[in-house]
């Protein structure tokens, strides 16, 4: 037997719990706990923690009061009770977290966790050895959501065991005899599944003194649900013949007839095998599916889910799939109708839910499909005549790099009116895919619990959707009235129960202040791009083209999911239900040469969010960008075929002919049967896919010769090109400033770093977007032109004096609310570099464009974020400062405008100091121009300067030693004649100028220059200055500028570095 009558010893606090008279005082007990929670209760965190129970039996309250919980028989003092009183007779339970939580007036929770595998447990009176309950050596290893303690029997005479207990009772009386689970199991010799003729079941498992009771339930109005066989079912004597379609529900009862294991279950489905209805000759080229709701008639969408079996084969290695082996995979299900619109279809839709005999989760690895408990089956009908729709879309965004459900054709059987599984019950063509549901296998954000309130982990992960709200879901509206009624937008994952209040009001002001900025971004015209801070641009275009080219006519306001995980920004997605698209079925999608259909169709660019992108000359041209270079790969019209014709191969026409002779209704619309119909998809693809090309200007071609590449304007175009590996194309859609022109082919060398785009300036259209721009080639050795290559940090270095004698720093934000950066004042750290006469303790200051101070630090570690500024030096490849070092640094997280850090001393002395500034998010927002005023002295007091190029690609770069100039500004002692050298990471030159006017060894005439400054943003320098300038473009990597007085000369300098468009 798996339980056991209590010691005497344990007995008599007991009876006192039953009420029995005593003159003895009786002590707090341990009566129940669980030590493998999955799901059973949660505790004030939402965590599925382990529990304790304790029992005050006696008729006084007992305090607590340093008493003790041990899972240590070695240290009885583990965790001690705060003054908390155990009313008389009252429970209390005790979480096991782990969390060590000691506030009376709070839910308590111990310093340990349970062991699962078995272990001690006691509960320690204060003096620190007495046990008033203790499961010792160990109790044995744990079920999963089941408890163990003790049972508490109300009759006179019985006798209270320890034991597993069938149904935990947390806070409650665990019950008498009737609550012992026996842990033995009942083993069927036959597995559940479909039979012919008749089935014979051995049943197994009982022990010595048990028995096992069954009943038989042949398939009923109420379907898979059968009552548990009580203390009068039948014995088992020996093996039962099955003749029907029928469940056996088995158990095993102790020798007091009262102690009960679980039940198992089995299911048995009888195959037909006489006449035009039989099945044990059937076959498929697609694996197979049985559902089996045993007796309860069709299903209809309600809230109400009904039990059932699954039964699931494989196609083999050779031939045909049939059901007269047994199933691949086989389980307990629960099923129900799904969809909106699609629930009022003849041919339903269901999602499944694989349960074992006692309800709780059964994951299995469908098909060889990763292994979940959650799956949808899609039936597709009338719209989707080809059966490929969802699954075409779903496979093809996952070779985009966008996750999307994995998929399974199958043929399905719906064994729903109880009889004999035979062809009355086939129900067609199926598609088993993954079910959107937050887990690392599939749809992969961190795991979001209603604890996770924190500044970070309030931040993800949570699936997002725009649709019809549910119920069970918490959805919401915006200021601005979108999405607009009968659409929510709403969070799918967590649900509404498990998502906190702060939750909610983080998700839907995340929306709102994604939205707030994206209309402001293009009311000022796109001068700042925000709401770049919300969402991930790439992911937006992915989605957006896969709706365009399927022709998704409820796309972008039905069914439409987002991701926010956590520490990211949105990414639209993942792709879900495509069955009004691709030319089929619904009228709307059938016309391959309109933006928008007939009747309500999405306008895809001018709906909702996508409408106002679509009005970002950048967001466009990442569209087509990312367009152009899919139709080269993934898109391209043989990529297309061959994906559908791959799909089309796993049914074949004979199932599609079987699917047609169900469903009149889904019958072929052109010649050619089935096959007719994939042929006009793939026709409609190709055909969609050159429409959609002949709206954009076409890229360049490229001809490698022998040493040469010759490269040819599409039609109607003109050719702008590179040979320095920069985007012909500037930010904001304007001609960069080294781009070349030109109306016919062009050869250049094959060494060249060519960058070529199709231009068509001022070009409109009438019933689309419109870009100026093709996308971008290259040759062979170009560089990467994408993403954009950025400024990533700056370093100055240079003397810091009294009075006006500081270092000045300066940087430009543009296109985000909140751009991070590391800035830091070196001083002292030098000296471990050689550095001779280093500022002793620098002051570093960050102010605003009106002079404001923002933040201040003069000792790093005395700042707020001295932890997170040792690990975010780490993190950009600064070096370390000591412990106790007077060096200053500051986090600084700084909006779209301009900012200076100013480096003093904190003394009177003066010295060498270094101004650093690493961006820490480099997909945010853009730095636009690095800038740094200091003082120039004779000999080795030079300023220098640093700035990191990241990649991929080279950069176009516009670097100012301004000196004469500043005077004009009010700046007094300048410098009158700088000379700016730049050198690459291994100290090699790269190159010099001395004065701006005259083209210095960069290459640049005084005309390129002052063109690029104006473009920059720069102030125009007089034409004769003696203020030194280089334009040039640098390849990803470190760079170090240095500045010097002409003859040893001192003064003020300004140092710029500039992205040039």
């Amino acid at each position: 037997m798996s339980h056991a009558t209590l010691p005497p010893r344990a007995m008599l606090p007991l009876a006192l719990a039953l009420g029995f008279p005593s003159a003895m005082r009786a002590d707090p007990i341990i009566t129940e706990f669980l030590a493998a929670n999955t799901k059973t209760n949660a505790d004030n965190d939402g965590a599925f923690s382990d529990w304790i129970e304790l029992f005050n039996p006696d008729a006084t309250p007992a305090n607590l009061a340093g008493w003790y919980l041990t899972d240590n028989a070695t240290l009885k003092t583990k965790w001690q009770f705060p003054a908390v009183t155990l009313p008389a007779g009252g429970y209390l339970i005790v979480w096991a977290s782990n969390e060590n939580r000691r506030d009376p007036a709070k839910p308590l929770h111990t310093n340990f966790v349970l062991s699962a595998e078995g272990g001690y447990l006691a509960l320690i009176k204060s003096d620190g050895t007495t046990a008033t309950s203790e499961f010792a050596p160990a109790y044995p290893p744990q079920l999963i959501d089941v408890s163990y303690g003790v049972t508490q029997p109300t009759g006179s005479g019985e006798e209270s065991t320890r034991s597993f207990l069938r149904t935990p009772t947390p806070n409650a009386r665990n019950g008498g005899p009737t609550t012992v689970l026996i842990t033995e199991r009942v083993v069927f010799s036959r597995a559940s599944g479909p039979f012919t003729d008749t089935v014979t079941v051995a049943l197994s498992g009982a022990t010595a003194g048990q028995r096992i009771r069954y009943v038989i339930a042949p398939p009923t109005t109420t379907g898979a649900t059968v009552p548990e066989p009580g203390p009068t079912a039948t014995i088992y004597t020996g093996p039962i013949t099955v003749s029907a379609s029928s469940i056996m529900q088995a158990m095993i009862y102790g020798a007091d007839n009262l102690a009960t294991s679980f039940p198992a279950t089995a299911h048995y489905v009888r195959l037909a095998t006489t006449g035009s209805a039989r099945l044990d000759t059937f076959s498929s080229q697609l694996p197979l599916m049985v559902i089996d709701t045993h007796g309860t008639g069709s299903l209809v969408k309600s809230d109400n889910v009904r039990p059932g079996w699954i039964y699931t084969w494989s196609r083999p290695a050779t031939g045909n799939t049939a059901m007269t082996v047994p199933p691949t995979a086989l389980s307990a299900i629960t099923t129900n109708v799904r969809g909106a619109s699609s629930a009022d279809f003849p041919k339903k839709s269901f999602t499944l839910r694989l349960d074992d005999t006692l309800g709780r989760d059964n994951p299995l690895p469908l098909y060889g499909l990763p292994t979940f408990e959650n799956w949808t089956l899609i039936g597709p009908w009338n719209y989707d005549r080809t059966f490929l729709n969802n699954a075409f879309i779903y496979a093809l965004s996952n070779r985009l790099g966008r996750w999307a459900p994995r998929t399974q054709i199958v043929e399905l059987f719906f064994n729903a009116n109880g009889g004999d599984l035979d062809q009355s019950d086939y129900v067609g063509i199926y598609i088993l895919t993954d079910s959107l549901r937050i887990n690392s296998k599939r749809v992969d954000l961190a795991k979001l619990e209603p604890n996770d309130l924190g500044t970070k982990k309030i931040t993800g992960g949570y699936l997002l959707k725009l649709d019809l709200p549910d119920s069970n879901e918490f959805n919401f509206q915006l200021r601005r009235g979108f999405p607009g009624l009968p659409f929510a937008l709403g969070v799918s994952q967590p649900k509404l129960a498990d998502l906190h209040p702060s939750q909610q009001d983080y998700v839907s002001n995340y929306f709102q202040q994604f939205d707030d900025a994206l209309t402001a971004n293009l009311a000022s015209g796109w001068k700042d791009r925000t709401h770049l801070d919300y969402i991930d641009r790439g992911s937006w275009v992915d989605h957006h083209i896969l709706n365009v080219l399927g022709m998704n006519v409820d796309g972008l306001v039905r069914s439409t999911y987002m991701t926010k995980d956590r520490e990211s920004r949105l990414q639209a997605g993942p792709v879900w239900d495509f069955d009004r698209a691709l030319g089929g079925g619904d009228p709307r999608s059938q016309n391959h040469e309109v933006w928008q259909g007939d009747n309500g169709a999405t306008d895809f660019w001018n709906y909702g969010w996508w409408g106002l992108l679509a009005q970002d000359p950048e967001f466009l041209q990442a569209w087509l960008d990312r367009w152009q270079l899919l139709r080269r790969t993934e898109l391209s019209a043989p990529s297309l075929a061959t994906l559908v014709d791959s799909l089309a191969a796993q049914i074949g026409p004979a199932a599609a002919a079987r699917d047609a002779a169900r469903w009149p209704d889904n019958a072929p619309r052109f010649g050619g049967g089935w096959q007719g119909e994939i042929d006009a998809l793939k026709s409609w693809l190709a055909r969609r896919a050159l429409w959609i090309d002949a709206h954009f200007a076409a890229a360049p071609t490229v001809f490698a010769g022998a040493g040469t590449l010759v490269v040819t304007p599409a039609p109607g175009t003109q050719l702008a090109y590179t040979t320095d590996g920069t985007d012909p194309r500037a930010f904001g859609g304007l001609l960069a400033h080294a781009v070349r022109l030109s109306s016919t082919a062009v050869t250049v060398p094959a060494t060249a770093d060519l960058q070529a785009r199709s231009y068509r300036p001022n070009f409109t259209t009438p019933d689309g977007p419109a870009t100026t721009w093709s996308s971008a080639v290259s040759g062979a050795r170009s560089s990467t032109l994408a993403p954009r290559p950025r400024l990533a940090n700056l370093s100055s270095r240079g003397f810091i004096g009294s009075d006006e004698n500081i270092l000045i720093a300066g940087v430009v934000v543009n296109d985000t609310a909140g751009k991070q950066y590391l800035a830091r004042a070196v001083g002292p750290a030098l000296t471990g570099f050689g550095v001779a006469g280093a500022l002793a303790q620098p002051v570093l200051r960050i102010l605003d464009s009106r002079g404001r101070e923002l933040a201040r630090n003069s000792a790093w570690e005395t700042g707020p974020d001295a932890d997170d500024i040792a690990d975010l030096t780490q993190f950009v490849g600064a070096f370390p400062f000591a412990k106790g070092s007077k060096d200053a640094a500051l986090l600084a997280r700084l909006p779209a405008g301009q900012f200076t850090l100013q480096i003093s001393s904190a003394t009177t002395g003066s010295g060498v100091g270094l101004a650093e500034l690493y961006e820490i998010d480099p997909g945010i927002g853009r730095t636009l121009n690095l800038s740094t005023r200091g003082l120039v002295r004779g000999g080795d007091e030079v300023l220098i300067g640093g700035v990191v190029v990241r990649g991929p690609g080279p950069k176009r770069l516009l670097i100012r030693a301004i000196g004469p100039t500043l005077g004009a500004f009010g700046v007094a002692g300048t410098l009158a004649d700088p000379v700016l050298t730049l050198f690459d990471k291994a100290s090699v030159q790269v190159a010099i100028n001395d004065d701006w006017s005259t083209r210095g060894s960069a290459g640049a005439t005084a005309i390129e220059v002052a063109a690029a400054a104006a473009a920059a943003g720069g102030f125009a320098l007089p034409p004769d200055s003696k203020d030194a300038v280089l334009l040039l473009t640098l390849a990803e990597g470190p760079y170090t500028a240095q500045i010097t007085g002409k003859a040893g000369a001192s003064g003020v300098i300004l140092f710029e570095i500039y992205e040039v468009p």
